[in-house]
């Protein structure tokens, strides 16, 4: 059996989980799902940043809402996270 490289991996995983998020909603948009799925990459990436810092002591510092022009609506209102060191 082919061993899947780390980028096939987190692909299948991902592809995998957002299958299971948009089943698992009873009444869900393709916005909220879009926002969702935005939020949760966010929230990953924050994570590993964590994990790399240089600085140890950085930590999570809550989020703030950016809005972001969409082709489907007038905006996205996303919850960006933040680290204490910006």
């Amino acid at each position: 059996m082919k061993k899947l490289t780390r980028v096939a991996q987190c692909n299948k995983m991902l592809q995998a989980s957002m299958a299971n998020l948009f089943r698992s909603q009873e009444v869900l948009s393709i916005t909220e799902f879009s926002i969702t799925i935005m939020e949760i990459l966010m929230l990953l990436e924050r994570e590993e940043y964590l994990k790399s810092a240089e600085n140890k002591k950085d930590i999570g510092n809550g989020t703030y809402k950016r809005s972001f022009h969409a082709l489907q609506s007038n905006n996205l209102l996303l919850g960006i996270l933040r680290t204490r060191s910006g």
